[in-house]
């Protein structure tokens, strides 16, 4: 989500809190160390000299010379190589993020498949259709010519299976 904000509103800064994020002191580090790859424009980290004795969220404060340590050593100790890792998690991120859209809407699909198997056998009407799996089989070989992508024929054919194999009830969501 960051990632698509950052993209879309490029000129709106972003700052990162992981004292409240976290709740709890020691989950800080960790979360600084996760945030680097997003580039944050900024970041709130509560801090108190005795964080014992603070008034307020106690528990989420640091010493300042515990997060003077944090920065040097998260932030600091750079060179290209953490550069160059920070960008393939990144692009990993993006993906990870296409993936769940992919899951969900395979999801959603298959919801709408067992709408479909409802009216089939209201109607009576045969859960392969030939003609209509020949149409479908035809877009998808365009697709997989246009975009270059061989493998698109494959997965759909993947898709029609699942969708067989809800209608006929060997697999149930």
């Amino acid at each position: 989500m960051i990632l698509n904000i950052k993209k879309k509103n490029n000129n709106i800064p972003i700052i990162f809190d992981p004292s409240h994020i976290a709740g709890n002191n020691i989950y800080i580090y960790n979360l600084l160390k996760k945030s680097k790859i997003f580039n944050y424009n900024g970041y709130i980290i509560e801090s108190h000299i005795k964080p014992k004795k603070a008034l307020s969220d106690n528990l989420q404060q640091l010493k300042p010379k515990i997060i003077k340590k944090y920065i040097n050593k998260i932030f600091y100790n750079n060179n290209n190589n953490n550069n160059n890792n920070n960008k393939l998690k990144i692009k990993r991120l993006e993906i990870d993020e296409i993936d769940k859209k992919i899951i969900f809407n395979i999801y959603n699909r298959c919801l709408i498949i067992n709408k479909i198997k409802k009216i089939k056998k209201i109607h009576n009407i045969n859960i392969i259709q030939k003609k209509r799996y020949k149409k479908i089989f035809k877009i998808y070989k365009k697709y997989s010519y246009l975009l270059k992508i061989p493998y698109i024929l494959k997965i759909f054919k993947i898709i029609y299976k699942l969708s067989i194999f809800l209608q006929k009830g060997i697999i149930k969501l």
